[in-house]
């Protein structure tokens, strides 16, 4: 075999095996950061979740569906932990509030471990009463913006 053609199969052999060499030490790195950086699988937030209430800490029509759908949408990934706020409107007293939003909270995470997710990723169940009021709505009665204060939001953080 003449000595150029010899040459050339050796040059095309160490460009192969340095391209497989190279795409394998890179694939070993991406893989090896994320290993190390406990990524693999990358788990996005859900949007939060705004759960209504009928009257006092009873969830309305609907609502309990929605929330096991919400559960079970993000039952396997064990990540994702959740964090409930229950709230009420500013009318009457704020003691009063107070203790109906807790209650608000409270059902929105059991019905929550009712539809399979852990107690301990429910890391947050607080009544916030009257605290963080909404905006009303250009032509949303007083009654109207009431109700909708009369809620539970719930939101899904991941946990590195």
């Amino acid at each position: 075999m003449p000595r150029a053609v010899a040459d050339s199969s050796f040059l095309i052999a160490m460009m192969v095996k340095r391209r497989f060499l190279i795409g394998s030490v890179l694939s070993a790195m991406a893989i090896g950061g994320a290993l190390a950086l406990d990524q693999i699988g990358p788990v996005a937030p859900p949007d939060p979740l705004t759960v209504q209430f009928s009257r006092g800490a009873s969830l309305a029509l609907g609502e309990e569906e929605r929330l096991a759908a919400f559960a079970g949408a993000h039952i396997a990934e064990a990540r994702i932990q959740f964090h409930v706020l229950g709230h009420t409107g500013d009318r009457g007293d704020r003691d009063a509030n107070l203790t109906l939003s807790q209650e608000r909270a409270d059902a929105v995470a059991a019905a929550l471990e009712a539809a399979g997710i852990e107690k301990d990723r429910i890391q947050v169940v607080k009544g916030v009463g009257s605290a963080d009021p909404l905006a009303a709505a250009l032509d949303e009665s007083d009654s109207g913006l009431q109700r909708r204060m009369a809620r539970a939001v719930v939101t899904a953080v991941v946990r590195k």
